[in-house]
């Protein structure tokens, strides 16, 4: 029988022990300036997206800063006509919702009281009286819970608009500075560190700047498209509907069923033939979403096998709520893209002539064949991925 090494043992476990102590204190760390990590984020991901446009004016104007205060004041007055077309409609819609409350609430009763008389003719007693009354409750004390905080959620309106601010004037500094700062950063890396930091920093820049200027794109198009439907099928409250598409639309995978709901919901109120025409027309609105727009606009950054992109949604979601959700499948896809790099020791080969690390002309082989020897693990990510390139 082999003897053990019980002081290494030890050492193992004392060492596991430290790193679990050392992760606890940085997520403790980490914690206490969460607000201020989310606004950097936020500031990040906006450069992520106006990065191309300020690289092709920087390259047109010669002028980076130039560049940066044209894409700003464009990217400002873009933002200032779509509010200006969507308020109006918008505020209509919630003016409506409010004036309409009461009648929703009785086709409620009566819709109740009819599945009371289906189950009562089945043997089943059920008062809907009595959950009218409950729901009714629960609604009043929501609303008067809301209007007693009124000071407390202006004052979070307040904080989430100076953060907004706050992340707008970080994008304009990463856009002005960022070659500077990362050209310092490399300057800064052991010479044996670049080559893999820059491969790391491309992919990064592909996969998350591209899956957020394609949703984002996506979620304008699926909108715009969802409320001129309601419209033209007679639902109300269209600019509502629209825009509860267009936001949904940034969540991966779900999005576009959690966004068909509310105008199914909608179309159940109308005539009957609306909402075979709704059901109809949300169908075919997926099917050019996931065979058409999804692969042009966000399928050579992310990429992943659906099953793939659903379980990275659900660890997501699980570990950090919502906004988890919309960063699990560009994180999982840029995880899967380095293993594979990794697997075919790409992170050690030499890099095109460049940027520190290479350039963005370096060639991709689509998730094809790969070093020999890699495995099932290597094999059942690839199947996963689908698509990686």
């Amino acid at each position: 029988m082999p003897r053990i090494d019980w002081t290494r043992v030890l050492i193992v476990c004392l060492a596991l022990l430290s790193l679990a102590g050392v992760l606890a204190l940085i997520g403790i760390v980490l914690g206490r300036f969460l607000q201020t990590l989310a606004v950097f984020a936020l500031g990040a991901a906006l450069a992520f997206v106006a990065r191309p446009l300020v690289d092709r004016l920087s390259r047109l104007l010669r002028r980076r800063g130039l560049a940066v205060a044209v894409t700003a004041v464009g990217c400002l007055a873009a933002t200032a006509a779509f509010l200006a077309l969507v308020a109006g409609p918008l505020a209509a819609d919630l003016r409506d919702v409010l004036e309409d409350l009461p009648r929703w609430q009785q086709r409620a009763v009566d819709a109740l009281a009819g599945l009371r008389r289906w189950l009562q003719s089945r043997g089943i007693q059920f008062d809907e009286a009595d959950l009218v009354r409950q729901a009714a409750g629960r609604l009043q004390a929501a609303v008067g819970s809301l209007l007693s905080s009124a000071a407390v959620i202006t004052g979070r309106i307040g904080a989430v608009l100076a953060g907004a601010l706050a992340a707008v004037v970080i994008a304009l500094y990463l856009l002005l500075d960022g070659p500077r700062l990362r050209d310092r950063f490399y300057q800064a890396l052991p010479e044996p560190w670049r080559r893999g930091v820059a491969h790391v920093e491309r992919n990064a820049a592909d996969v998350f700047g591209g899956y957020l200027r394609g949703q984002l794109l996506l979620g304008l198009i699926i909108g715009v498209t969802v409320g001129a439907g309601a419209r033209l099928f007679g639902l109300p409250y269209p600019a509502l509907v629209g825009l509860q598409a267009g936001l949904f639309e940034l969540i991966p995978s779900v999005g576009a069923l959690l966004g068909s709901i509310l105008p199914l919901a909608l179309a159940l109120a109308q005539p009957f033939p609306t909402v075979l025409y709704v059901a109809v027309f949300l169908v075919v609105v997926a099917q050019l979403e996931n065979h058409l727009l999804v692969p042009r606009i966000t399928g050579q950054a992310v990429g992943l096998h659906p099953l793939a992109a659903l379980l990275a949604l659900l660890a997501g979601l699980e570990v950090a709520g919502l906004v988890g959700a919309f960063l699990a499948a560009p994180v999982t896809a840029l995880a899967y893209r380095l293993f594979l790099d990794w697997q075919r020791g790409a992170l050690a080969a030499p890099e095109p002539a460049g940027a520190p690390g290479g350039g963005e002309g370096e060639e991709r082989d689509g998730g094809g064949d790969h070093a020999p020897g890699r495995g099932l693990l290597a094999a059942l990510l690839e199947k996963l991925g689908g698509r990686a390139r």
